[in-house]
């Protein structure tokens, strides 16, 4: 089994890298042009603290299986 990721997979972790920066970066403009808080940079914010949560359970199951 090769330890390379397949095009495919690579091309998920591309999008979903690029799409996560993207929406954060537009939530942060759009915060600072209406100079509050946007309801899209706290939906931001909410995922990548449950995306950090959830981390350490994927990579345990991950191991493990």
């Amino acid at each position: 089994m090769s330890g390379e990721l397949t095009p495919l997979l690579t091309g998920a972790v591309i999008f979903g890298w690029g799409s996560g920066i993207a929406f954060t970066a537009a939530g942060v403009y759009l915060s600072v042009r209406r100079r509050r808080l946007h309801p899209l940079l706290l939906l931001c914010i909410s995922a990548i603290s449950f995306s950090w949560i959830e981390a350490p359970y994927d990579w345990a199951m991950y191991a493990q299986f």
